[in-house]
Formats: structure tokens, C-alpha cells, sequence
């Protein structure tokens, strides 16, 4: 397991400074999340190989290297019924994944959709896994692993709607975030049987109802779940990731997380005496 960090954790910026700060917490792995600023989402979509090449001079005078690229939707849900809307997300999707294949990454990061009215719940889920069938065939030809975030008011919202998608979805994995399922009200035990499907994972704190809690309010048991990942063998990255128009501080947030997601990789044992009453004790 190794440990990187969200570009849009930090204030908006350039992404030389960005990457500065990066590096300066002694990590070497970054996510880009393909949003103004830093990144032009249309830009790189249209243009990849061009902006790769600007992303890739600057993350290497920086001795970074991307592990995920973080985009969710090209302008519009996956699954939009209007099928002109689809169609384009589908034209910038293939210009995406060459961006992400030309910058570095080993995967690229989709929201599963929502659920349109005009459709219903059963269509709006039925059309997004028509689309992420078609994209994985992108990324498969790409050399990419396509992941969905199960995220709160999204598709897969639930850890069992999580399962459903990388079922009917040959080949998708998730990148995890307990964030997401915490602030609806899932325990950890809910969420530990999606690791199997895990391709990446989102780390900050959390407590229902709130996705970006500071750390003495937060509830999720990090120490358990590394030794949880450790048990099935996963390897991945685990990003910190804070949204700074949610919670103040999101820098020093991550710094803190870091330290402590560090000293459970090493020991792959319980909270510290230290760590105790900080929201990292045993929840259900």
C-alpha cells in the first residue's frame, strides 16, 4: 500500500504549485482531478495528447507520478437520457482515456450516474451500465482500469448497488471512499466486503452526514481498515482526499491523515495511545 494526494484538496491553483505541495509532504504519487483550474476538462479531452505532455513536464520536475485521473462525467451524467448528450460524453470519453494513457495513469475515475425522473430508477441504472460497458471497452484497449466512485446521492450510493455495478460491468472496479457510506450511516463492516473489488481508494474523515469532518469529529476506524486490506493482500494507493469548500484546514487535515494512515501501514496493528479520542476508534 502506498499513499498519494487529490490535486483539488488544495486551493485552486496552478498545477506547478499544486504539485510543489505535493511533494513537499513527502509523498510521490498524485491524482489529477480534471477540473478548472488546474486542468481544462475539455482541453485535455479534445486536445490529450498536447495537455498530457504540459501535465507530464510538470509533474516530473516535481518526481511525481499519477495514479488516477479523477473525472466523474464529461459535463452531463453517464447515463443522460438524451442520446445526443450521451454520444458526446462517449466522443470525450475516448479523448480522455488517451490523455490518461499518454500522462501516466493506471486508471480513470467515473461517477456510475443518477437516477433521472423522466426514466425511472431501473432505466436511469440500466443505461449507465450500457455506458460503462462501452467506456471499460475503451480503457481495455487503452490500457486503463476504468473505476467508479460510489458516492452519496449517485447510482451506487449503497455498498449493495456498489457490487451491482462491477457484476454487470465485466472488468469495472471501484475506488472506494467510506466517507461516502459513512455519512449516510453505513458501519465499516458494511463496506469492508467491497475491498474484493477495490481497485483504489479515497481516504479523509467523516460522520453521518457529513462527507469532510476534522479529525476529532470524525468516526472512521482507519487502523481497521488497513488491517483489513492487509488480510486480503490489496496493494493499491490509497489518495487523501479533503475537499476544501467543505471543511477549512484540508491541508493540514491531510498532513494529519497521512501520519497516521503511515503508522497503520507499518504496524498494520491499532490506534496509538496518541491517536486515541481523534474518531479512529472501532466502529461497528
Amino acid at each position: 500500500m502506498k499513499l498519494g494526494a487529490m490535486t483539488f484538496s488544495f486551493e485552486p491553483g496552478r498545477l506547478d504549485d499544486i504539485a510543489a505541495r505535493v511533494r513537499a509532504m513527502g509523498l510521490d504519487t498524485i491524482d489529477l482531478a480534471v477540473r478548472t483550474p488546474p486542468l481544462d476538462k475539455d482541453a485535455c479531452a479534445r486536445r490529450p495528447r498536447e495537455q498530457a505532455a504540459l501535465v507530464r513536464r510538470i509533474l516530473s520536475q516535481h518526481e511525481l507520478e499519477v495514479s488516477e485521473v479523477f473525472l466523474l462525467h464529461l459535463g452531463d451524467p453517464i447515463n443522460h437520457p438524451d442520446p445526443a448528450k450521451r454520444a458526446l460524453s462517449r466522443e470525450l470519453f475516448a479523448g480522455m482515456a488517451t490523455f490518461c494513457r499518454e500522462v501516466g495513469a493506471g486508471s480513470i475515475l467515473m461517477s456510475p450516474g443518477t437516477v433521472h425522473e423522466a426514466i425511472g430508477r431501473e432505466a436511469s441504472v440500466a443505461m449507465a451500465v450500457s455506458e460503462l460497458r462501452l467506456m471499460q471497452e475503451v480503457c481495455a484497449r487503452s490500457g486503463l482500469q476504468l473505476s467508479i466512485e460510489p458516492h452519496w446521492h449517485s447510482l451506487a450510493e449503497s455498498p449493495d448497488m456498489a457490487r451491482y455495478f462491477c457484476e454487470h460491468v465485466p472488468g469495472l472496479r471501484l475506488t472506494l471512499c467510506y466517507a461516502h457510506f459513512v455519512a449516510q450511516g453505513y458501519g465499516q463492516r458494511d463496506v469492508e466486503p467491497l475491498h474484493a473489488c477495490t481497485h483504489h481508494m479515497h481516504a479523509r474523515q467523516a460522520k453521518v452526514g457529513f462527507t469532510n469532518v476534522p479529525r476529532d469529529e470524525g468516526i472512521i476506524d482507519y487502523a481497521r481498515v488497513i488491517r483489513a486490506l492487509a488480510s486480503i493482500g490489496w496493494d493499491g494507493v490509497i489518495c487523501l482526499e479533503y475537499n476544501p469548500k467543505l471543511i477549512s484546514g484540508a491541508v493540514a487535515e491531510m498532513e494529519w491523515l497521512k501520519g497516521v494512515l503511515e503508522g497503520h501501514i507499518r504496524g498494520i496493528g491499532g490506534a496509538s495511545p496518541a491517536q486515541q479520542g481523534t474518531g479512529l476508534g472501532e466502529t461497528p
